[in-house]
């Protein structure tokens, strides 16, 4: 007679290779032989657990559940506890196989047999829980859970408690209870970090739960911590050595961000992760994330583990083969009766909001409407705000490329209602800035709506009257330029002023401490390190700030009030006039007031990508002229000329006429413009010769100009003047007027902290580098500091001796209570980065916040005896003239210099040929103010 381990085997591998009938085997298992003796029980029991390790490691759910009947049936000689033993490990491999309806049958059969073991009874009910919370029976999960939850926290049962506690959390979130789920998803953490030993799950690891996490609050809106969850996971499944995980939470993380719409970050995220995709042979995974799809042939050649899915089928035709929408269309809808089917109420939304824009293009409009209005009623059932307001978006887009106008603002009110809601209750301004621009489209769609002559069934890009329909509306459009931008910037502005109207030298160190983590956030997320820290940081500077400020009876509750229209009037005074621009996809939206309240508003037709196109062609030709030798200069100089001419046809022409329409018969002698996103890159000094000489200033927002004005500054002595530290450029020396009396303050990043403090002025003469990635990393050179700060910045060219003193420095380390004038008289000194949340990122931003209320700073590579030039006649008329007023004169005196005269204040080095040497735009107009004089 064979041994009764081999027997067992022999058995179960009969049956499972079709040799044995699975009734006869169970006849065999339960013969029990005449000669038993201990040694048999004891290699029975062998044998039944290395049965029940083949059972959790199977990926079959027919193997499993046949092995499970034959291991009960082997079991019966040993007793009940082995037999509930084996059933409990069946339903536990159905469950991860996803056959919970068979689980149910075991955990059925097994709960009888279980006795006074609480242990295991715990075990099996948080099974028979998760079986329940995955079948949407929530009301049978609702009876049944807190019992469990008692029994597992008795037992100290920490690892059965984490899954009782994310399953709570799962079906918290399908009904849409997201605050009561995000309650138990951070219990469900807790008690996994209190477990000694590893689950018996993978889907119970740390990293797991800690993605789940992320998954509620992602849904809950809790935006900042579901990404902290996300990096998280991706460390914690690192520690694990789980690479494949650890690339899919890589892919999370980049699917996040493109969730907020910041497309350019989640893309290089994305291919970060499909490369790590790549080293562990999921090409499946990198081909989706990339967003490639085989062709044809390949696929019907390709194995399960590398076809791609249908959604991302659906998803390459969309964007690749329109002519396949058919196919899409279909794709689409399997999906949505997929996710159904799954009790996945997230991807339904999403595949219903896909079918929507698949239907749309193909012509099928109110089927599209009707797809997207699905999925919102899916979101609003699950509480998700940010995929809400993006389908209503989406939704609105739809309504009002039907020319059905207010409908279409209804909707469009009920998404920007949605989320400025969700950017309020983001604590960091890198989420507020990213929440901003999953908001921009929202924007987009109510600024036309508003900007746009009107009629039924036409509407006109136009500005002016219009009889037989609507007329633009300033009034709201002022009112969306505020809500739609630099809202953290306004916010920073008002919460210093409310410091320095305490005079409490504490609350300013809390309130740089919390500026620079709040950049610290910005510069993590930019530079796709770990958020958890800084925005853990973050907390605790607000929670730090807000304490001492309550202490000392300081207000400095957060204000989201605008500013009204009568408001902004009141802050203009004779001849000024408020410039408001907004862009979106078709144009540019201009908004122009006076100060007796008169106004013009229209959309000027100026679509995105000709912005984008004539934007590169004055780069270019601008980088040109400024590198040319002295035969191509005039070929360079009409190639710029050309391309200025075309912004002015595009743009500036038209917002000169709107601003005489507004003002009527006034002489216009200031514009305030408040330019967004690409058009702060434009020399809007340009408008000036187009209004009979007005002065220009530029303001990050309309919101701003109540309280740049309201900011009262000394300008007192000491006036502060920061030099190159190299000496590699020729002319900074002569910048300033020597009879003025600005001391020399050495370029030092330590030195510059403390002594900008008790500056009135300060004059920056060196070079400047501008950091499109990174924005706060942007900055000026100076000497290379022996103290690290985590704020400032390496050298752009790798020089050791000099480093760049940052606009997060001046942001996060300075207050500046006298200044009232920063010249940044360097390289694209003046240059924000481009974001759709348009919070004017950057040199002069940062010096806005630090306190200064007048910047002067350049848009482009400044020549440096232009420059010098430039800010000696800027200076000696600011002796008597505003900070506008005083560059426009000094810009046209530059223009029309004599070559004799630039020779005499230059010498005869490094001077363009020619009898007006900077008479071309490029030297006179790199320089523009910010700020309100």
């Amino acid at each position: 007679m064979t041994t009764p381990e081999v027997r067992v085997s022999e058995i179960v591998d009969s049956v499972l290779d079709g040799r044995l009938a699975s009734s006869r085997a169970c006849e065999l298992l339960t013969e029990i032989p005449d000669d038993v003796d201990v040694e048999f029980v004891r290699d029975r029991d062998t044998e039944i657990r290395k049965l029940i390790q083949r059972i959790y490691a199977d990926g079959s759910a027919l193997r499993v559940h046949k092995m499970t009947e034959l291991a009960v049936a082997a079991a019966e000689l040993l007793g009940d506890d082995w037999i509930a033993h084996v059933l409990l490990a069946g339903a536990s491999s159905l469950i991860d196989l996803g056959s919970g309806s068979d689980a149910l049958s075991l955990l059925d059969r097994a709960e009888p047999l279980l006795g006074d073991n609480p242990g295991l009874t715990v075990f099996s009910r948080r099974m028979r829980l998760h079986v329940l919370a995955n079948n949407g029976a929530h009301e049978e999960f609702d009876a049944l859970c807190p019992a469990v939850i008692a029994d597992a926290e008795q037992l100290a049962a920490h690892i059965d408690l984490a899954a009782v506690l994310s399953d709570k959390a799962a079906s918290l979130a399908e009904r849409g209870l997201v605050v009561d789920a995000l309650h138990s998803a951070r219990a469900a953490l807790s008690a996994r970090r209190r477990a000694e030993s590893d689950p018996p799950h993978k889907h119970l690891t740390e990293s797991r739960l800690t993605y789940h996490l992320a998954q509620v609050a992602d849904q809950a809106g809790q935006l900042e911590e579901a990404l902290s969850a996300l990096e998280n996971a991706r460390l914690l499944a690192l520690s694990e050595q789980d690479a494949e995980f650890a690339a899919w939470m890589l892919s999370e993380i980049g699917f996040l961000w493109d969730k907020m719409q910041d497309r350019e970050r989640a893309e290089g995220i994305l291919e970060r992760a499909a490369r790590e995709a790549d080293q562990v042979g999921r090409k499946d995974w990198a081909a989706h994330w990339r967003r490639e799809v085989r062709d044809d042939g390949d696929l019907r050649q390709a194995g399960e583990e590398t076809r791609p899915t249908k959604w991302a089928r659906a998803l390459a035709i969309l964007r690749r083969q329109p002519e396949r929408l058919d196919e899409a269309i279909k794709l689409f809808r399997e999906c949505v009766a997929d996710a159904r089917k799954n009790h996945d109420p997230v991807n339904e939304a999403d595949a219903r909001c896909n079918l929507g824009f698949a239907l749309s293009r193909a012509g099928q409009s109110m089927q599209a409407e009707m797809a997207v209005r699905g999925a919102i009623l899916v979101a609003q059932r699950i509480n998700d705000p940010l995929r809400e307001m993006t389908y209503r978006t989406n939704l609105s887009r739809m309504i009002f490329d039907r020319l059905h106008l207010e409908e279409a603002r209804e909707e469009i009110e009920s998404a920007l209602a949605i989320g400025e809601k969700l950017r309020a209750q983001v604590v960091s301004t890198e989420m507020r800035q990213s929440v901003a621009a999953s908001l921009a489209n929202a924007y987009d769609v109510a600024v036309v709506a508003a900007a746009v002559s009107y009629r039924p069934g036409k509407w006109m890009i136009a500005a002016g009257s219009d009889p037989d329909g609507s007329e633009p509306r300033p009034d709201l459009l002022f009112d969306l330029g505020q809500r739609s931008r630099a809202a953290n910037l306004v916010e920073a502005l008002r919460i210093g002023a409310a410091v320095e109207r305490s005079g409490e030298p504490r609350l300013v160190q809390a309130m740089l401490a919390l500026r620079a983590a709040d950049i610290t956030v910005e510069l993590a997320a930019a530079e796709h390190t770990n958020l958890t820290e800084p925005i853990a940081a973050r907390t605790r500077a607000a929670e730090e700030l807000h304490t001492s400020a309550r202490a000392l009876g300081v207000d400095l509750g957060r204000k989201a009030e605008l500013a009204g229209v009568t408001e902004l009037a009141s802050m203009l005074g004779d001849g000024e006039v408020l410039v408001d621009l907004l862009t979106v996809p078709e144009g540019v939206a201009v908004c122009c007031l006076t100060g007796d309240h008169r106004t013009s508003a229209g959309l000027l037709g100026w679509p995105i990508k000709d912005r984008h196109r004539l934007l590169r062609r004055l780069v270019r030709t601008r980088r040109n002229h400024l590198g040319t030798s002295a035969e191509d200069l005039d070929d360079t100089h009409a190639e710029l000329e050309s391309a200025l001419q075309a912004l002015d046809d595009a743009l500036l022409h038209d917002i000169a006429r709107m601003v005489r329409e507004a003002a009527g018969d006034d002489v216009v002698r200031k514009l305030v413009v408040s330019p967004e996103n690409e058009l702060f890159q434009l020399p809007f000094w340009r408008l000036a010769a187009l209004l009979g000489d007005a002065t220009v200033s530029v303001l990050p927002t309309s919101a701003a100009l109540p309280v740049l004005r309201e900011r009262t500054r000394s300008g007192a002595k000491p006036w502060l003047s920061v030099a190159e530290p190299t000496g590699s450029l020729r002319y900074t020396g002569i910048d300033v007027p020597a009879d003025l009396g600005y001391a020399d303050c050495p370029p030092r990043a330590d030195e510059l902290l403390a002594a900008l403090p008790g500056a009135g002025r300060v004059h920056f003469a060196t070079h400047g580098h501008f950091q499109s990635q990174s924005a706060y990393r942007s900055g000026l050179e100076v000497s290379a500091s022996d103290a690290t700060d985590p704020l400032a910045a390496p050298d752009t060219r790798g020089r050791t001796d000099v480093e760049l003193f940052t606009a997060a420095q001046v942001a996060g380390r300075l207050h500046l209570p006298h200044c009232e004038l920063a010249v940044l008289s360097a390289c694209e000194s003046g240059l924000p980065r481009q974001h759709d949340a348009s919070e004017f990122t950057g040199l002069p931003g940062a010096f806005l916040i630090a306190g200064a209320r007048n910047v002067v700073a350049s848009l482009w590579p400044a020549h440096d005896g232009a420059a010098a030039i430039l800010m000696q006649d800027f200076y000696r008329h600011a002796r008597t003239e505003p900070f506008s007023s005083a560059l426009a004169k000094a810009r046209a005196q530059l223009a029309a210099m004599s070559r004799a005269e630039v020779v005499r204040r230059l010498g005869d080095l490094d001077v363009p040929v020619g009898d007006q040497p900077f008479a071309c735009s490029v030297f006179t107009d790199c320089f523009q103010h910010f700020g309100v004089d």
